[in-house]
């Protein structure tokens, strides 16, 4: 009688340094060989499950099936493992807190800066920080294969006597100008007033 060829998981891909599931085989109740080639002739295991090697790369394996006197054909499975995005990001500076610092960051398709707080946009390539304390931004960049990378950027607040009061404010929760506050870094009390312009 004809043995049919084991029924493999599916195709997987990873990113690097992602932890590699085992790759399984459902069989007939024989015995499973993994190999390494479509020729068979260079084994790495038997059983329901193998091990991949956490390669960079696309990894083809193979997997048939014995059953007394019957060997079946083979089936195979692809494991895929990617490189995350290589990425420099820049912007390390010391400024006043009346000061705006450029961020940047190149590599990858999508962007997240964290915190977003004092930031013009937090998932753009190169944001404007607006702070009054030292601060250092985390920035996630991902790839279309959906592997990430973390960077950071220091901003450095220098203490100055200046004081500034913007005279107008957008509190439209665009985490642009929402809030109307006094940059200055020396002072330590303060008597802040509004009043109706008319």
């Amino acid at each position: 009688f004809s043995v049919s060829s084991p029924n493999l998981s599916n195709d997987t891909a990873y990113c690097e340094n992602e932890v590699i599931s085992d790759i399984t085989a459902l069989g007939n109740g024989g015995i499973i060989n993994w190999y390494s080639n479509n020729s068979l002739n260079n084994l790495l295991g038997s059983g329901t499950s193998y091990s991949p090697t956490n390669t960079l790369g696309l990894i083809t394996y193979y997997a048939n099936e014995i059953i007394g006197p019957c060997i079946s054909d083979y089936d195979s499975i692809n494991i895929t493992i990617n490189l995350n995005p290589i990425i420099d990001a820049y912007g390390d500076t010391t400024v006043s807190s009346l000061d705006s610092a450029y961020l940047s960051v190149t590599g990858g398709s999508t962007y997240v800066w964290s915190p977003s707080s004092g930031l013009t946009c937090y998932t753009c390539q190169n944001p404007i920080a607006n702070v009054l304390e030292t601060t250092v931004f985390y920035i996630t960049v991902t790839d279309t294969n959906g592997c990430a990378t973390i960077d950071s950027v220091v901003v450095k607040i220098q203490e100055s006597n200046n004081l500034y009061i913007p005279n107008v404010f957008s509190p439209n929760d665009d985490t642009f100008n929402d809030v109307l506050f006094v940059r200055g870094a020396t002072f330590q009390n303060m008597n802040f007033r509004i009043f109706n312009r008319w």
